[in-house]
């Protein structure tokens, strides 16, 4: 679907800021905006006005065509927006054949810079096209605070009055609360979210049925290098359904010198109103690895639901010259009792110069029970002033099929018209394999940051964009502030943007290590711990040559966290008078790295034998 972006901007006495945007899809005119705000407060006061295609999502979903604006000073403002919201569907720009309006006041305040508070109003008219009721009003508070940069919370209140035909009324209560606490060593988010029955969430369908929606997340970084984490979610509808479950989810991963880095991770649901049936099971186990050039790594993944087990299988290999050209291959299997569809693709990368590079691929496989074969042609050529990037493809699947696509970008006259994009995700890679999938989790309100000055908020599915930049190479990076400490990231990453573009780039958090275990009384020297073996507290457990070290507690547990990638030594200096190791010349040695997220290490303790003494009377 072609789209343009085009952008235009102006700062007057650098206060003042304009900007003007327009989109083109499928070259139509779909949307467009006009907004001007204070670019810096001038004496604790500020504004914002905004006409044209606007819309918001906290902490109502509106999508309008209209106006909002908003002044603010100090501690206290006030806003207000009105205008006609779309039709639900539309193939092309925005339709709005059933007139509907919506308007609505906003009194937000604060006693800090840290907290807001936002007391709303909102009313709609809604059309019997779309929806059950003549209008819908909310009146709603809504709370957001972070306390010593480590507690985040936000909760809404609110009131609906859905006014149905026939003069009779529906009113009911919706709330939704999110708390997330983040430390050195553990974090813990919380959400709720809660529908009656009959209510619509202020949008233009009603749900006959009330939802229920919690879920927590624990994650423990035990070290800088091994962690732990897992999830609980409750999603509950109203009067009973089956598609009400529960998933918990829990994850593992080990990387041992040489050997390559295995991951694993488990997701089992189960349903809420009869909990002794399961629903689904996923499981996934990855691994790669990479040598002198050669790169490998496969994912498998099986998902059982009733009697049917969907298997999923993903290869890929290749080998990087000394000249960067680049030779691989790569296949998806999906089977569902028998083979059901899979596909390979064998690719050449190369370029000459910084001018030109190619990549040409034979593709061939199955799907709907039908063979298909073909090959892609990719090249592109790029000067100072003007880039080509062409795409060619040739296939036969019961007939030949040929598509192409080009993308031209000019530099220079046009630089002042700024349509380069870049966009993304933020999210915990728990499986580790660099791509965001089903078992990963998104991450929101964390803050990225483009050449370490233009600032954006990632939102709740953890989603970033910036629009409207000059064709140039930037700088991307996450502010660490609000990213736990026991995920690791990549310090930057360079994306050179051009005009007409989208710069997809997503930017996973990768989970730092941790050790745990107990020194305790090995009774039976077995070196396991069982039930009735005692833990000893205040033992020193420390890494060799480091000084990480950390004491046992009352029941003999010790943890050490935040571990880089390394290899470690794991001892006990010293011990208690009368005991020995139960394994006296065993080293432990531990390597981390970033797919090994768990590890554990006991230490069992025995009576130290005493040297028996022959005495001659």
């Amino acid at each position: 679907m072609p789209q343009a972006d085009v952008l235009y901007r102006t700062e007057m006495d650098s206060t003042l800021r304009a900007d003007f945007w327009f989109t083109l899809r499928e070259f139509q005119p779909y949307n467009f905006l006009f907004s001007a705000s204070s670019y810096k407060p001038l004496n604790g006061f500020s504004y914002k006005a905004l006409y044209g295609d606007i819309s918001s999502s906290n902490p109502l979903t509106i999508k309008i065509r209209g106006f909002s604006g908003s002044v603010f000073h100090r501690h206290i403002g006030i806003g207000l927006f009105m205008g006609r919201e779309p039709d639900p569907i539309y193939a092309s720009g925005m339709n709005f054949i059933q007139n509907r309006g919506i308007y609505g006041f906003s009194f937000p305040f604060n006693i800090s810079y840290t907290d807001t508070t936002t007391i709303f109003f909102a009313n709609r008219f809604d059309n019997p096209y779309f929806s059950p009721y003549i209008s819908q009003r909310v009146l709603g508070i809504n709370h957001r605070s972070v306390l010593f940069n480590s507690f985040y919370n936000q909760f809404s209140i609110l009131r609906h009055n859905n006014l149905l035909y026939y003069n009779s009324e529906i009113n009911h209560y919706s709330y939704s609360y999110r708390t997330q606490y983040r430390s050195s060593f553990f974090s813990l988010g919380i959400y709720g979210k809660h529908l009656p029955i009959n209510s619509t969430g202020f949008t233009s369908a009603m749900s006959r049925s009330g939802r229920d929606i919690f879920n927590v997340e624990p994650s423990f970084r035990i070290t800088s290098e091994l962690g732990l984490s897992g999830g609980y979610t409750l999603y509950k509808i109203t009067p009973e359904d089956s598609s009400s479950y529960e998933r918990i989810s829990a994850r593992i991963g080990t990387a041992i010198g040489f050997l390559p880095r295995i991951s694993f991770a488990w997701d089992y649901f189960r349903y809420v109103y009869d909990r002794s049936r399961t629903r689904l099971v996923n499981y996934n186990i990855g691994v790669s690895k990479s040598f002198r050039g050669f790169y490998f790594d496969g994912t498998y993944y099986i998902t059982k639901q009733d009697s049917i087990t969907n298997n999923n299988l993903y290869i890929n290999f290749s080998y990087t010259f000394s000249n960067r050209a680049v030779v691989g291959t790569y296949s998806k299997y999906n089977f569902i009792d028998s083979l059901l569809s899979y596909s390979y693709t064998n690719y050449v990368r190369w370029s000459i110069a910084s001018l030109w590079s190619y990549e040409y691929g034979i593709d061939f496989g199955a799907r709907d029970s039908r063979t298909y074969i073909g090959n892609h042609f990719n090249f592109i050529f790029s000067k100072e002033n003007y880039s080509i990037i062409n795409n060619a493809e040739l296939f036969y699947e019961g007939g030949f099929r040929f598509s192409m696509s080009s993308n031209l970008t000019l530099r220079g006259g046009l630089d002042n018209i700024n349509t380069g994009m870049v966009s993304g995700r933020i999210y915990f890679d728990k499986n580790n394999n660099g791509v965001f999938d089903g078992n990963d989790t998104p991450v929101s309100n964390v803050t990225v940051l483009l050449n370490d000055s233009v600032k954006v908020k990632t939102g709740k599915h953890g989603e970033y964009r910036f629009s409207f930049l000059k064709p140039d190479k930037y700088k991307l990076s996450i502010s660490k502030a609000k990213i736990p400490a026991y995920y690791d990231m990549k310090d930057f990453v360079i994306v050179e943007v051009k005009n007409f573009s989208n710069n997809v780039i997503d930017l996973p958090l990768i989970k730092l290590g941790s050790i745990t275990g107990y020194v305790f009384y090995d009774l039976n020297k077995n070196g396991i711990k069982d039930k009735d073996e005692e833990g000893i507290g205040g033992i020193v457990v420390r890494l060799k040559d480091s000084d990480k070290y950390t004491y046992t507690d009352a029941f003999g547990f010790y943890s050490i966290s935040n571990l880089p990638i390394g290899t470690y030594i794991v001892e006990v200096p010293a011990l208690p008078n009368g005991y020995e190791f139960v394994f006296p010349n065993l080293i432990m040695y531990i390597v981390v790295d970033k797919v090994k997220a768990d590890f554990t290490v006991d230490f069992g303790l025995t009576k130290e034998l005493k040297p028996v003494r022959k005495k001659i009377f």
